[in-house]
């Protein structure tokens, strides 16, 4: 019996934004349902669509302000400055 699997986004090391996310979405989806379980926060609620874009939309701002200051997520800067 599997008790959980944790999947982490590391918003200022993982290159390609949001659509990374939404691929991490999509990966923990199907992990879920192979094991015939659940995809949820660390907080044990429920993750669907509409908390997954709500969370994209939270992080839009995020990687903006960090390109805006030459620190794009995933790049040899973000990886030292957020290590």
């Amino acid at each position: 019996e599997t008790a959980g699997v944790m999947f982490e986004f590391d918003v200022p090391r993982a290159p390609g934004g949001t659509a990374t996310l939404a691929q991490l979405g999509g990966i923990a989806g199907q992990f879920a349902a192979a094991l015939d379980g659940r995809l949820v926060d660390d907080n044990r609620v429920a993750l669907g669509q509409s908390a997954l874009a709500a969370i994209d939309a939270q992080l839009q701002p995020v990687y903006a302000a960090m390109s805006r200051q030459g620190i794009p997520a995933g790049s040899p800067l973000a990886l030292r400055l957020f290590s």
